[in-house]
């Protein structure tokens, strides 16, 4: 790993230069990633982060909303801008709440590279760390379409634990958000032209339209535990999420949680026909 510490925006992609390319399958490589990162979570970060969420900035004065780490975790892959797969698993270790307006030292580690179904799957663990002390830890599962002779040279990758089914009755406040075309331009940024934001190129992809980001799902679901449970998700808090379905442009999301004992949670996001699109569990602190 570079010794060197390489600037990274909290929540824009990195630079767009001439030779920028998607990271693919043959790119990772088990082991750190070649370079440390660094990244200053700023106010106009926060403000960003809470018109693409439609979160309350009154609500982050000291820290940084909990899931404004979902840039990181892709842009701690530099020089590469893009990822060429489809994300499958994330699972966030929340340990402190995270700070804004100092350095925060980012860093990655492949973990595992197997197949199943066909596909291959990369697994890399982002730490985010306040000079020694670790705040943030998560590990996403990203699947990728890889040469047949690929095949035979990783390992069978390892079923994940089972989600608890979906309680018939529970109580649980909620949160939804439109993914509409416009905020999914907006959270890829000016310019960028790619399967989430070009109706003509995902088209050719195969798909019925644009592909909404997970990063929406994700964020959806930790403002509604922080708001609910407060300290005891955002400093302490474990979530385990499965991205089970597409959503596409102009489809609405909405959030729930029911409580299947003292602490243990099952989580899911849903679109309004209440076809669920991510599912998983919280451990509270």
């Amino acid at each position: 790993m570079s010794e060197e510490l390489i600037n990274i925006p909290a929540i824009n992609k990195i630079e767009k230069k001439q030779d920028s390319r998607s990271i693919s399958w043959n790119d990772f490589k088990l082991g750190p990633l070649p370079n440390a990162c660094v990244m200053n979570i700023s106010e106009k970060d926060i403000i960003r982060c809470c018109e693409l969420y439609d979160d309350n900035t009154e609500l982050y004065n000291n820290y940084a909303p909990s899931y404004i780490s979902y840039y990181s975790g892709q842009n701690v892959i530099t020089p590469f801008r893009d990822i060429s797969a489809g994300l499958a698993s994330l699972e966030i270790d929340f340990i402190e709440n995270i700070p804004r307006g100092i350095d925060l030292t980012v860093s990655g580690n492949v973990i595992e590279k197997s197949i199943r179904k066909g596909r291959g799957y990369v697994d890399w663990e982002t730490s985010i760390f306040d000079q020694d002390k670790l705040i943030q830890k998560n590990r996403r599962s990203w699947y990728f379409a890889i040469p047949e002779d690929e095949l035979d040279k990783h390992p069978e990758k390892n079923a994940s634990k089972p989600i608890p089914p979906r309680p018939d009755n529970f109580e649980s406040n909620h949160l939804q958000l439109l993914l509409s075309q416009d905020r999914m331009n907006q959270f890829e940024g000016p310019g960028e032209i790619n399967g989430h934001t070009n109706v003509d190129l995902a088209k050719k992809q195969g798909n019925p339209g644009p592909l909404s980001q997970g990063a929406f799902g994700f964020g959806l679901i930790s403002r509604l535990i922080a708001n609910d449970f407060s300290d005891r998700f955002t400093s302490g808090g474990k979530m385990s999420l499965k991205f089970v379905r597409p959503v596409w442009a102009g489809e609405q999301i909405n959030a729930f949680y029911s409580e299947i004992e003292e602490g243990f949670l099952r989580v899911w996001a849903e679109k309004d026909n209440t076809e669920e699109v991510i599912v998983g569990t919280v451990m509270l602190a």
